[in-house]
């Protein structure tokens, strides 16, 4: 028997180098690169089958040697083929110039390419660190509109710390700064001439952001509070001061621009203002009462300069033009960080309500309340309008931030007002509008419209994302009807919850698609070791085999079937969730979500940057790309059928009322 002390460590100096045999055949098939009969080539039935299946791989699939010179071998076939160009891109090796530069040539080509498939092309992965398929993903992104570059500036930011940086000894390597010194550095004016100017080389990204966020103060406002929340990076702050200097340098050129950056230095002062109250409340241990006393002290307290002030475009949303703080209006939520409710006066009359927080790190909402409003126009684009809330939220640092207030009541509160049903509420809100001026937009049919659509939507996307920590408080519904989301702390089936189940829908929503709990008991008595299991695959956040597909056996599964199957509403929202899920399982649209989440891989955000492989696949495993449309639609109607008979939920609804209860 031999010991681990026997054995040696033996380097061997080629096993990273090149296979010579590989190396030569792939220079044989790719030599001919304007040969006539390359462009006229076309697959047979069996190899087009091929290239759809590479095509189709989930984004964290890598092809191998021979996948990647099938797509090169049929490269003019697949230029006609938009959600092929990433896959091409991996298939070249982008450091042999006799490939490169032809290759270049044919990305031109590629027909529909939008932004959502530039963004793939930002992935190191993808692109090998090429600068000519960034400038490429870059010309695409110059077609788009502000508003689309708005939609995903966030991702867009990130990307610029994979930027491809040449001769840049400042920028290339990320090194640790103060996030106290780099905020003074980026937008300090006064000190900006103790940087010195020629040591600024930013990348084409940085650059084209900043050329077209100087043009538009909503773009503007949001690229300038992102570089701000990443200043505080402890790796990549240096970089992202360096981009923030150069675009208030930038501002300082034009007219426009020097209003723009005072808007923003005046944005700034207010959320400072706004963290110092925020932070010496959160500490306080008085009573509720009395924190919402000193909150509208400090608010009235002229000297602050918050009660009144000079028209100023509001960092969250920049369309809102608000001169103060209405301080009789404000107010402390009961929670343990203490959010601060505040009411904004806006020069039309109007008001704009926001929630601010300080001690939580809401980079995570933002993402989310993002990936919603991105999945949100997948759905219009197919005239599919599931009436989703897409508030605003805004991280002006790691942990402070921002969040539209939508006037609404939570789950738990409608429940509580209105004999635990709510339908009763639905049927309350459509009797309070009829008599007033929306009457004529409104009527029960709408109200239960919203509703049943906004359940299906948001029942998709909580699952898809593994939204966690879901209780009665976090889950709200307008006078409008409908049903809504908040607080996104837990996310890719992190919980704080032991068994959550995957699809968050519990049995009051339920019931008001005219689904009786007399159903929902049935289901419960005749399940109980399938509902109740620490084992049971219902309750897991981690990804689900073919085996889920199945979850009972065939004659309780028709009995299952049977029980649920009694309202016409309830189909209508099952009806919804397979259309949204179908919508978001396509090539172009799954793609698309996760490469924005792969762009977040390095953002710092936990559940993402901790294992970022892990994140990736378990949103490619929540869209279930392995499985045909039909199949994943059976089992997307299975979970759906587990998550309602769920008991254990419930047990940890009470025990969250009894923690809300014995907060101050």
């Amino acid at each position: 028997m031999i010991s681990n002390q026997d054995l040696c460590y033996v380097y061997d100096p080629e096993i990273d180098s090149e296979n010579l045999s590989e190396s030569k055949y792939r220079k044989l098939i790719r030599g001919n690169f304007h040969e006539p009969s390359e462009k006229s080539l076309k697959p047979n039935a069996k190899t087009r089958d091929k290239l759809l299946e590479i095509i189709g791989y989930p984004p964290s699939k890598h092809m191998s040697d021979q996948e990647k010179n099938l797509v090169w071998k049929y490269r003019y076939f697949l230029k006609s083929n938009s959600n092929a160009i990433g896959r091409f891109v991996q298939s070249v090796d982008w450091s042999d110039p006799t490939e490169s530069k032809p290759s270049l040539e044919l990305l031109s080509q590629w027909s529909d390419i939008g932004i959502e498939h530039a963004l793939e092309l930002f992935i190191p992965q993808i692109s090998q660190n090429s600068s000519a398929v960034w400038t490429y993903a870059i010309s695409i992104l110059a077609q788009s509109s502000d508003s689309i570059l708005l939609l995903y500036l966030l991702q867009l930011v990130q990307a610029i710390r994979y930027e491809p940086l040449q001769n840049n000894k400042h920028n290339n390597i990320p090194t640790h700064s103060s996030s106290s010194n780099q905020f003074d550095s980026a937008i300090s004016p006064e000190n900006s001439n103790h940087v010195n100017k020629k040591s600024i080389q930013l990348g084409e990204l940085s650059l084209f952001l900043i050329n077209r966020s100087i043009k538009n103060s909503e773009l503007c406002t949001r690229f300038y509070w992102f570089l701000m929340v990443e200043c505080e990076s402890k790796i990549y702050g240096k970089l992202y001061g360096l981009v923030a200097y150069n675009l208030m340098n930038k501002m300082k050129l034009t007219k426009h621009g020097k209003i723009e950056r005072d808007t923003l230095r005046r944005q700034g002062e207010l959320i400072l203002k706004l963290s110092r109250i925020s932070k010496d409340i959160s500490k306080s241990k008085d009573p509720r009462s009395k924190k919402i006393e000193t909150l509208r002290n400090f608010l009235s307290d002229k000297s602050n300069g918050l009660e009144e002030f000079e028209p100023l475009a509001h960092p969250l949303n920049p369309r809102k033009i608000v001169t103060g703080i209405i301080p009789e209006r404000a107010i402390v939520f009961k929670s343990a960080m203490s959010p601060l409710l505040l009411v904004f006066k806006v020069v039309d009359g109007s008001e704009f309500t926001i929630i601010y927080k300080c001690g939580d790190d809401m980079r995570q909402d933002q993402l989310v309340l993002q990936i919603i409003d991105v999945m949100n126009n997948l759905f219009l684009k197919e005239n599919l309008d599931l009436k989703l809330t897409c508030y605003r939220v805004l991280s002006t640092g790691i942990d402070q931030g921002m969040s539209e207030f939508i006037q609404s009541n939570s789950l738990s509160a409608v429940l509580a007002e209105n004999s635990n049903s709510v339908s009763n509420y639905l049927k309350n809100c459509w009797s309070n509008l009829s008599n007033s001026s929306n009457s004529s937009e409104l009527n029960d049919s709408t109200i239960m419209e919203n509703y049943v659509k906004s359940c299906a939507g948001y029942c998709v996307i909580t699952y898809i994302l593994g939204v966690g920590d879901r209780h009665l408080d976090n889950l709200l519904i307008t006078n409008s009807g409908k049903l809504f989301h908040v607080d996104f702390g837990y996310i890719l089936g992190n919980d704080p919850k032991p068994f959550p189940p995957p699809i968050k829908l519990c049995k009051e929503m339920v019931e008001a698609m005219n689904f009786s709990t007399k159903n929902i008991q049935t289901m419960q008595k005749e399940y109980p070791t399938n509902a109740l299991s620490s084992n049971s695959r219902m309750f897991s956040n981690s990804p689900l085999n073919d085996s889920s597909l199945s979850t009972t056996s065939s004659s309780a599964n028709q009995k299952h079937q049977q029980l649920i199957n009694t309202s016409k509403l309830y189909d209508q929202f099952k009806s919804n969730c397979f259309i949204s899920y179908s919508l978001l399982r396509k090539i172009e649209n799954s793609n698309l979500i996760v490469s924005l989440f792969n762009l977040m891989a390095k953002s710092g955000l936990p559940d993402i940057s901790d294992e970022p492989d892990r994140a990736i696949m378990f949103i490619e495993n929540r869209l279930r790309l392995d499985l045909n449309d039909e199949m994943a639609t059976q089992f997307l109607q299975n979970t759906i059928n587990d998550s309602i008979s769920a008991l254990f939920p419930q047990v940890m609804e009470t025990i969250h009322k009894w923690a809300q209860y014995w907060r101050n």
